[in-house]
């Protein structure tokens, strides 16, 4: 079932696969560019949704994530990875086309808000099948990659993943901009853009297809698969990245799932003329500074320490969400100084990846990663939840000061602050064999 231990593969193998699976996901990452962010405010405010609804909607892309503990046992039924990625990744992209389908329920009758329900429903079984692929394929990298140069892979992968995500973003806000000086429905250019977007997706599925897969080096059989999810609960050093890594997941996501709804609603960029690629060139500067960083914090995290390079990074990002809360309608052009800070983002990620690799033990690896990443997309999912809740109850009009309104997003911006600071706690408490060198 799992490629033997006697089969090792070549050197000219191994360099294939990676070639093969950094090109899958930045296919993958362009198909999902299509449905977050900036484009999914889009879609919903084109819907009519409101604050509470947006947070819903955004929520559940991670709903779903957190049952992907279910991963290791389902490894050990597929008997690979690949397999196993394949058949998830499969059957995301038909969701995606269920999604882009959705709307054509308000032409049978079905209300707005019925339809965001559909789409929450489909939104997060997509989660499912997506992020427990996302598992599986992280387990298979770590095999594949030696470990020397694995924080230059996923440096390079993440540099590769932004530069797909900023060429979809910069493509897909075109395409809208053109859709809306047509007159016809907006709505119905989102519909197009998500079904082309699944079509790169596909793509992305025949160069899984194609890569090699080394052989297993953990092995778990289902009646040990229930005692052994409590393992890195009972590992101290893991037990306490996990503390960090929900904590920051957390507070991040609270603010971070809203600036683009702050910048489309709020500042009304929606309204202005070329008002998505306004809001696209900010996503683009975020991925230009993250594709050129990303390979230099994936080095430094090789030379200086993981725990290092998050701890500095992570200083920087505690004071990201109350830069936003000056910026205002008639002042929108600052939105393009404060997101410079988004270079420390490519930090996170990648020693947040790194981090979970090199704590998670070989032999265990899929379900110490299983574990942390699960509980990481229960905070995902229920941040912008309660962010749209805390928000929708606040209101637009919290306090007046002079000329100035705090809002309730501006609410959700302070209290993302607090968040990240205590979890930075959290970080200077795991230990790690992470010497510099």
């Amino acid at each position: 079932m799992y490629p033997q231990h006697d089969e090792p593969l070549s050197p000219d193998k191994r360099q294939r696969g990676e070639r093969l699976l950094l090109a899958e996901s930045g296919l993958a990452r362009a198909m999902a560019t299509s449905t977050s962010g900036m484009f999914l405010t889009g879609l919903a405010l084109a819907l009519g949704a409101n604050v509470l609804q947006y947070g819903k909607l955004a929520g559940a892309v991670f709903v779903g994530g957190s049952l992907h503990l279910l991963v290791v046992p389902l490894l050990h039924t597929f008997g690979s990875r690949r397999r196993f990625c394949l058949a998830g990744l499969g059957m995301t992209r038909l969701l995606r086309i269920s999604l882009a389908a959705a709307p054509l329920l308000l032409v049978w009758g079905m209300s707005p808000a019925g339809v965001m329900w559909v789409m929450f429903v489909v939104l997060l079984l997509s989660a499912i099948t997506g992020t427990a692929s996302e598992t599986a394929r992280q387990s298979w990298m770590s095999d594949l990659i030696p470990k020397a140069r694995l924080g230059r892979f996923i440096g390079w992968r993440s540099a590769i993943m932004r530069c797909a995500a900023m060429s979809a973003v910069l493509g897909y806000s075109q395409f809208i901009e053109f859709w809306r000086g047509t007159g016809q429905e907006l709505v119905v250019g989102f519909q197009y853009m998500i079904l082309f977007a699944t079509g790169l997706g596909v793509i992305g599925l025949v160069c899984l297809s194609r890569a090699p897969e080394p052989w297993m080096s953990e092995r778990l059989s289902p009646a040990l698969h229930r005692f052994a999810i409590t393992l890195p609960f009972r590992d101290r050093r893991f037990r306490r990245f996990m503390a960090f890594h929900c904590g920051w997941m957390f507070s991040t996501s609270l603010a971070g799932m809203f600036f683009h709804l702050y910048m489309l609603d709020y500042l009304q960029l929606q309204h202005r003329p070329n008002g998505y690629l306004l809001v696209a060139a900010t996503d683009i500067i975020s991925m230009l500074l993250g594709v050129a960083s990303a390979p230099i914090w994936g080095r430094l995290a090789d030379r200086w320490g993981t725990k290092r390079v998050l701890m500095r990074a992570g200083m920087v990002m505690v004071i990201f969400p109350l830069l936003w809360i000056p910026i205002t309608p008639e002042r929108w052009w600052l939105i393009y100084v404060v997101i410079l800070l988004r270079v420390f983002g490519s930090a996170n990620e990648i020693g947040l990846m790194k981090m979970g690799m090199q704590l998670a033990p070989r032999r265990r690896r899929s379900v110490y990663i299983s574990v942390y990443r699960s509980l990481g997309c229960v905070m995902l999912a229920i941040a912008p939840m309660v962010g749209g809740a805390i928000a929708h109850a606040a209101g637009s009009s919290l306090w007046v000061f002079g000329s100035f309104t705090f809002a309730g997003l501006h609410l959700l911006f302070v209290i993302s602050t607090a968040g990240r600071l205590a979890s930075l706690w959290w970080l200077r408490r795991v230990r790690l064999d992470d010497r510099p060198t």
